[in-house]
This record gives structure tokens, C-alpha cells and sequence, in this order.
């Protein structure tokens, strides 16, 4: 039995049951050629694209738009006005901020340097030189760092910006 089987399989692909028959590409081909073909014509399939990088379509389009929609080229005008002034407020809101926390941070740091420097002088005038000394000398230092700090990086940013091949 064990060669019966053996036999079989040398015949046929794996997987293949053995009660099958199998129908090699030559038999397929044939049967296939034998059969009648009708074609009816030829398919042609063709797409095109359009696309445009304002936030308004060309006049052609809102035309379209009117043809399709009553009142369509005004809609997409008032949604874009409405997109505009959306954009405008949020930029608005974003540099009013910006402005509020650079002033907080200028109001915070000179009243804190000037804390400290009336803290060094009371402690110069008691006696403690070198401490008095320290403590007026250390947040003048640190506001000449951040000073230099915001320097470097409005210039870096500047240069970012006239060259954008050059960012790092």
C-alpha cells in the first residue's frame, strides 16, 4: 500500500488528493481555445486631475459650482472669509500672548534682580561684603547669559529662515 502511495505522489503535486485528476496546462488551454469568445468592444478608461493652491477655486469652478448648487460660488466665498478671519484671530491671539509673557518675563526678572540687589546692599552695608557682593553680582550675570542665550537664537533663527537649505 505504503508504494501505491508512494507512486502516486511522484505523479501529482503536493497537496493533491489521490482520487483527483489532474488537468495539466496544455489540456486547460486547449479547452479554453475551443470555446467561442465574443468581444463586444473596447473598454478605454481615462482620469484626470485638477488641483489649485489658493484658497479659492478658479472662476471656471465656481462657475460649476452655481451650476450645481443655487448660490454655490458665494458659499465657498463665505466659508472662505470665514476661514480667514478664524486664521487672522488665532495668529492675533497667538502674538498678543506672546507679547502678555514677555512682558511678565521682563517685569518678574527686573524685580527680582532689583530684590536681590537691595538684599546684597543691606548685607554689604552689615558687613558681609563678599555675600552682599555675591548676591548682586549673580543675577546681574544671569540676565547677561539669558541676554546673550536670546541672542544667538533670534540670529539663528534668522539665518533658518533666509536659508532653509542650511538648518541644522
Amino acid at each position: 500500500m505504503r508504494d501505491a502511495i508512494d507512486k502516486d505522489k511522484s505523479d501529482k503535486p503536493a497537496g493533491t488528493p489521490i482520487d483527483s485528476t489532474i488537468v495539466k496546462p496544455e489540456q486547460e488551454l486547449a479547452n479554453k481555445q475551443s470555446m467561442p469568445v465574443e468581444r463586444t468592444g473596447i473598454i478605454v478608461q481615462s482620469s484626470s486631475q485638477q488641483f489649485f493652491l489658493s484658497p479659492l477655486p478658479p472662476p471656471e469652478f465656481l462657475a460649476k459650482y452655481n451650476e450645481i448648487i443655487p448660490n454655490g460660488a458665494e458659499r465657498i466665498f463665505k466659508l472662505t472669509e470665514q476661514q480667514q478671519k478664524h486664521r487672522h484671530y488665532l495668529e492675533k491671539s497667538v502674538i498678543d500672548s506672546d507679547i502678555r509673557r514677555s512682558d511678565l518675563g521682563l517685569k518678574l526678572g527686573f524685580s527680582l534682580t532689583l530684590l536681590l540687589s537691595v538684599g546684597g546692599i543691606y548685607l554689604i552695608s552689615q558687613g558681609h561684603s563678599t555675600n552682599g557682593l555675591a548676591l548682586i553680582l549673580a543675577p546681574l550675570a544671569a540676565l547677561a547669559s539669558i541676554f546673550v542665550y536670546a541672542k544667538k537664537t533670534k540670529t539663528r533663527e534668522l539665518q533658518n529662515k533666509n536659508n532653509p537649505a542650511d538648518k541644522e
